[in-house]
């Protein structure tokens, strides 16, 4: 079944380099984003890819954004994926 429903909060499983590029992408799209990541350090870490998606989105459009959305660390799988509109896997398959 397709659905051309609006995204609105996505849930998102891995936070490293293609997963934290994914957030930034969708909270600078005004996305609100349910990030569930292991690493411990990964609020610190999605603070810098935001930081410097931020810079690179300011050198390729003068265009306004919308309002940023924002990122949520959920404690659980279950939690980042409860009540999104999407979700999307960008963990190592040493996760299951």
């Amino acid at each position: 079944m397709t659905t051309n429903a609006p995204l609105r909060i996505v849930g998102l499983l891995g936070g490293g380099v293609i997963g934290g590029g994914w957030a930034a992408r969708f909270a600078l799209s005004g996305i609100d984003v349910k990030l569930y990541d292991v690493d411990p350090e990964a609020p610190r870490k999605m603070g810098e890819i935001m930081t410097n998606a931020r810079r690179a989105y300011s050198k390729l459009t003068l265009a306004p954004l919308p309002k940023e959305g924002t990122i949520t660390f959920a404690k659980t799988v279950e939690d980042a994926v409860t009540g999104v509109t999407s979700c999307k896997r960008v963990c190592p398959s040493a996760w299951n």
